[in-house]
């Protein structure tokens, strides 16, 4: 079975350029870990994805997302499995 999750969450301050930079290269590595796929755009501003995967897999990819930077602890995940 597969799992939709769909969440967007905004970031302030800014995540400066380097930030940005890397938070891309993050969130691709932990999508990548977790076999998620999907869109997700990657902003200063924050992240707005639509993805899917393996119900344990979308899980520990939040999961990861909240051990990575603490503001995703606030963030609204919505899953449809």
């Amino acid at each position: 079975s597969r799992t939709i999750l769909l969440f967007y969450q905004y970031i302030e301050p800014l995540w400066t350029k380097a930030e940005h930079k890397h938070a891309i290269k993050k969130v691709i590595e932990i999508a990548t870990k977790n076999d998620i796929t999907g869109r997700g755009r990657v902003a200063r501003e924050g992240l707005n994805c639509t993805l899917t995967g393996r119900p344990e897999d979308i899980r520990n990819f939040c999961q990861d997302l909240r051990d990575w930077q603490s503001i995703f602890k606030e963030t609204d995940f919505k899953l449809t499995d």
